[in-house]
């Protein structure tokens, strides 16, 4: 591995989450795509080096302003962002001297020659500061802000929404990585065929209760999107969260179905599925690069029946009424900070009103798309009331013909709404991202 390669592609993670960056998944797999030699274990050590980092960034930049006293604002993006992979390094990774020797020998390179002048004293101070003397000065909120590295802010809003304990419980499943799923597609193959495909090429998994299809990745010997099963559409990674959003739509074959906000296409191919690719689904979004996903999506999977349309979901560009409705908009992805870790820094309560505005404004609109006794489903990756019950709650009272069904039966959801039949699903409980699922009906 070559710790000079892994640092400035981790480096570049960092630069994804900052200003308007592309966030540090896509800015990983755009830097791969730039400089294709880079060696797999050392492509593997960087996005786990820069993911961590990105993950405990408050702590790593509150360090970073105590030991050195001066503020962060005064310093290159450069300097920075390889200060902070070092902060990470040594404060959270068992290593030597001679390993942090080794990491300013290999980052100096890559940065100018004042700011490499500087690289070495820099380090030594970090290296010497007891962060842990910081934490017993703050406090309550600000100290578990900083130990569990999530914003000040978030803290104050789960321990009031949720209690101390479940809010303690949900920071720290944020901080783990969730577990992986796939899902077995039969519109290319019986079920069985495709297990044992999976078996021969390595893969051990392990069903899912409740959830048809969809199986928790146990172990594999290879990367899943480089086998031949997921080249050949044999099954899809998708978690757990988004197909019980589809199993709570629960479409037919010969239906009319409109999924809203549709791409990259994993709802939309397992609607094809139920349906057993007999009816017509109107697939619409309003990212041409996304939708470009998902056309190879639905082709590598074999979908025969849903067409793409490209439009704002907010005014849709649609007159056809349809017998079932799903609805997951943009939103502030609270309920994927153990994915998304960059996101965390990036929100406040001003930027999920933002959201829950743009979600009551595509329900309003997409909800009179339904026919009479048809059925909408809105779901979306976040934790917050304001972007689940409250967009609901809206809705209901704003729209008397429309009325709350149970969402999966016998799940319930938490009493955060004074209607039954919606869900909440937690990483800490249900092993899946953070979701909000509610089921409606249109009844006249």
């Amino acid at each position: 591995m070559l710790l000079g390669d892994a640092v400035k592609l981790a480096a570049s993670m960092l630069r994804g989450i900052q200003g308007k960056g592309i966030g540090e998944r896509a800015e990983f797999y755009r830097y791969l795509k730039k400089h294709p030699k880079v060696e797999l274990q050392t492509a593997r050590f960087a996005y786990l080096l820069g993911l961590e980092t990105i993950r405990r960034l408050n702590l790593v930049d509150r360090v970073l302003f105590e030991a050195l006293g001066t503020p962060l604002n005064g310093v290159s993006d450069e300097l920075l962002n390889i200060l902070r992979l070092y902060v990470y390094w040594f404060m959270f990774k068992e290593t030597t001297l001679e390993d942090h020797a080794r990491f300013m020998q290999e980052a100096a390179p890559l940065l100018k020659g004042w700011e490499r002048r500087n690289l070495e004293e820099t380090a030594l101070k970090l290296y010497n500061f007891k962060w842990e003397g910081l934490l017993k000065k703050l406090g309550d909120v600000e100290r578990i802000s900083l130990v569990k590295f999530h914003p000040q802010w978030f803290v104050e809003y789960c321990f009031r929404r949720f209690g101390r304990r479940f809010s303690l419980r949900l920071m720290d499943s944020n901080n783990q990585l969730k577990p992986s799923y796939l899902r077995v597609n039969t519109l290319k193959v019986d079920e069985e065929d495709a297990l044992e495909s999976l078996r021969r090429e390595g893969v051990r998994l392990k069903p899912v209760p409740r959830v048809m299809h969809l199986y928790r990745l146990v172990g594999s010997k290879a990367r899943l999107q480089s086998s031949k099963a997921y080249h050949d559409g044999l099954f899809t990674i998708q978690d757990k969260a988004s197909c019980m959003a589809v199993y709570a739509l629960d479409p037919s074959p010969r239906e009319e179905v409109l999924d809203v906000c549709a791409a990259p296409g994993g709802k939309t191919s397992l609607i094809a599925q139920l349906m057993e690719n007999e009816g017509r689904i109107l697939s619409l979004d309003s990212s041409q690069n996304r939708m470009k996903i998902w056309r190879k999506e639905m082709m590598r999977l074999g979908v025969e029946i849903a067409h793409p349309i490209l439009g704002d979901a907010a005014n849709p560009p649609l007159k056809t009424l349809v017998d079932r409705l799903l609805i997951d908009p943009p939103c502030s992805g609270t309920g994927s900070f153990n994915v998304f870790p960059g996101m965390k820094w990036r929100l406040d309560l001003k930027v999920v009103e933002t959201y829950a505005r743009l979600q009551r404004r595509i329900l309003d609109q997409c909800s009179r798309l339904l026919r009479v006794g048809g059925i909408m489903v809105y779901s979306t990756c976040s934790v917050m009331v304001e972007e689940g019950e409250k967009v609901i709650e809206t809705f209901l009272n704003q729209n008397p013909n429309f009325e709350l069904l149970p969402a999966y039966p016998g799940l319930e959801a938490p009493p955060l709404m004074s209607h039954p039949g919606p869900i909440r699903l937690y990483p800490h409980v249900d092993g899946s991202y953070g979701f909000f699922i509610a089921k409606l009906k249109r009844v006249d």
